[in-house]
């Protein structure tokens, strides 16, 4: 195609907000006729995308050069940051309430749960778990692959190991006055430092992350609670925290270990006593917190599926066919087509006459659809 002609498209186009991945098919493409089909596609397409997905130029780029298409590597790097954030608030809260003795020790907790409620805001479409007990949970139930379990859980600890770094940076200059004080203050803002047995904090983490799984499957369940998507992360954050103020004095509520584990880790890499972090006296503890949970996602895995779930009526379910489903779904194919004047797919679904979405070619402008 000829400067003039690309320069002309380019002016008369600008008006219809045409997105820049329409500008180099122009600049670099032969074919006169499968750019003007393309731009007519994302003059249909491109408006409603940008006005309901909040599509950007940037945003196009990225999808088009970065997007990655293999839903594990994508759920994997959404465990990794989900725990991330799990994690930088648990320790950052932690450090915050040891330096304020005074307060009250919601503190942490509602550091928690806003942590979860951002995180399944931010992750809600990936199916993140950011919990190795939610993931041990879904492969039992069958939702998840048993393979990518380990990979899901090195993530998760992986993040959580990093978020509990993070959070020590920011605090250090408060926490590291001097020696005895790293040990003294800086140790319990990682994890909690239970005095119960390690027996207690078994059954308490066990019983506890039950209940939260079934909580868990109730929710994503469509035959049960059909709980409106905006509303997941604040049904979440109100069944830790009311686990937490019921039993949190036995075990700190942890109901995560990653949350738990990853940050003794982080501990020990920055010279705390092992024994400290990891043992109250001769009572392994950490045992509780890691393998609880673990049993706890199991047994609220069954206990729903067996007392539960098996007893709902089956239902067909409604497809979610809606405009910024169709429009996203459309222009990305066509974006991943070499074929450009491939015909557009219209979405009968919506109750839109196929024949009122065909564009009409300005005969002023025939390089644009009015």
């Amino acid at each position: 195609m000829s400067t003039s002609t690309s320069v002309k498209l380019v002016v008369h186009c600008v008006p219809h907000r045409v997105s820049l991945s329409v500008l180099y098919k122009i600049f670099f493409s032969d074919n006169y006729a499968q750019v003007r089909h393309f731009i007519v596609v994302e003059a249909i397409m491109g408006s409603a995308m940008r006005s309901s997905k909040g599509v950007t130029p940037l945003a196009i780029w990225a999808r088009e050069h970065m997007r990655i298409r293999n839903k594990h590597v994508v759920n994997i790097m959404s465990e990794f940051l989900g725990t991330f954030i799990i994690c930088l608030f648990a320790v950052g809260s932690g450090a915050q309430y040891r330096l304020m003795p005074n307060e009250s020790y919601m503190m942490p907790v509602l550091g928690g749960v806003s942590a979860l409620v951002i995180v399944v805001g931010i992750f809600g479409n990936t199916s993140a778990h950011v919990n190795p007990a939610v993931t041990l949970a879904m492969a039992v139930a069958g939702f998840t692959n048993w393979l990518v379990v380990p990979f899901y859980w090195l993530a998760q600890m992986f993040g959580g190991y990093l978020g509990a770094g993070v959070a020590y940076a920011i605090y250090k200059h408060r926490l590291c006055v001097s020696e005895d004080e790293i040990c003294k203050e800086a140790v319990g803002i990682f994890s909690p430092l239970p005095s119960s047995p390690v027996g207690t904090v078994l059954l308490d983490q066990t019983v506890t992350t039950a209940i939260l799984l079934i909580f868990l499957f109730a929710v994503i369940d469509t035959r049960n609670m059909k709980v409106p998507k905006h509303l997941i992360g604040i049904y979440f954050a109100a069944i830790v925290a009311g686990n937490t103020f019921a039993f949190g004095r036995n075990a700190g509520g942890v109901l995560n270990p990653a949350r738990d584990l990853a940050p003794r880790l982080m501990a020990v890499t920055l010279g705390h006593s092992i024994d400290k972090i990891f043992m109250n006296g001769a009572e392994h503890y950490w045992l509780g917190t890691l393998f609880g949970p673990l049993l706890g996602g199991v047994l609220g895995t069954f206990v729903y599926i067996f007392c539960v779930g098996s007893h709902l009526d089956d239902t067909t379910g409604t497809e979610d066919d809606d405009l910024e489903n169709v429009s996203e779904k459309t222009s990305q194919s066509i974006l991943n087509s070499d074929d450009w004047g491939a015909k557009i797919p219209i979405p009968t679904s919506m109750g839109i006459n196929p024949q009122l979405m065909s564009p009409t070619i300005s005969t002023k402008n025939p390089y644009c659809i009015y």
